[in-house]
């Protein structure tokens, strides 16, 4: 089936319009709004205000065998666009950098395709428009709680990828896109002058050998068939150069593909952190922060 040029330029121009006027989280007024008059234009049966800010319009036909539903994610990051683009964002500090805007535009223009072929479906279709996907626990279960997956036999989603050429579609068997979790850690020593740190228990040295070993955790005590990722992104310490503080704040995110390989991770973060603070004499602090599921 060939998509007709009109919503090919209608769904850049939409995405376009989306990445100039960026919204985060749950607060997606603007997009939740255009999403809206779009599905409505399309004759669509709507139903917003589902979960945080989430809709979802059904396109029902005679003598459906099955719901299925098609979902595409609406909200952006807290990260400054740079470069020229002519449809840069006009929103400082917020930024469609994840795809999102794709998402919301390609799914707009799926509705428009499939209603204009909705005389050859033999299942009923639900567009779901999530918003708030980026942070924890996200935008997902509201909806769910909410209803959007009542009657619905099946759910695609998609997400774009920069290393796949224009117009392939990238398939993989099992597990795709790890879930998400977030680890907090305030490691607390003793503080004092830099010239006398053996009179502390200097917090930034056992962060270090924390994080070093826990990557030994990732290559050696995880299989090799098991996809994990531990990154630390945030180390907060210190507000002179010559003084050693007391506690170091480390944040990491977690991805894993299996609840069981999660839950030996988690159990092997803090042992690991519990025995290098003990070295020390060093207190801590664990969070785990549950992602999606």
């Amino acid at each position: 089936m060939l998509i007709p040029t009109n919503i090919i330029t209608e769904t850049i121009q939409t995405r376009r319009y989306l990445h100039q006027h960026p919204e985060l989280g749950a607060a997606v007024y603007k997009t939740v709004g255009l999403v809206e008059q779009e599905l409505r234009a399309l004759g669509l049966e709507v139903h917003p205000n589902i979960g945080k800010n989430g809709l979802y319009a059904d396109l029902n036909v005679p003598n459906a065998q099955k719901r299925i539903a098609l979902r595409a994610d609406m909200d952006a990051l807290p990260i400054q666009e740079l470069g020229q683009k002519k449809y840069q964002s006009t929103i400082n500090g917020i930024a469609h950098m994840c795809g999102h805007d794709a998402h919301t535009a390609m799914l707009l223009g799926a509705a428009k395709l499939i209603v204009q072929h909705k005389d050859q479906l033999q299942h009923n279709i639900r567009f779901v428009f999530q918003p708030d996907e980026e942070n924890i626990p996200g935008g997902a279960l509201p909806m769910i709680k909410d209803g959007v997956l009542d009657g619905v036999d099946k759910i695609y989603g998609q997400h774009v990828w920069p290393t796949l050429d224009t117009g392939k579609i990238g398939l993989c068997t099992g597990p795709t896109m790890g879930q998400p979790d977030i680890l907090e850690i305030v490691i607390t020593g003793k503080g004092g002058h830099a010239a006398y740190p053996h009179s502390t228990i200097d917090p930034i040295i056992i962060a270090a050998q924390y994080i070093n070993a826990v990557q030994a955790i990732v290559a050696r005590n995880v299989s090799a068939l098991d996809a994990v990722v531990v990154s630390f992104t945030i180390i907060e310490a210190g507000t002179a150069h010559n003084i050693i503080p007391e506690t170091v704040k480390l944040s990491a995110s977690i991805r894993t593909l299996s609840l069981e390989v999660k839950a030996d991770l988690k159990k092997r973060l803090h042992q690991l952190l519990e025995s290098v603070c003990a070295a020390h004499s060093a207190s801590f602090d664990f969070n785990y922060i549950n992602g999606h599921a």
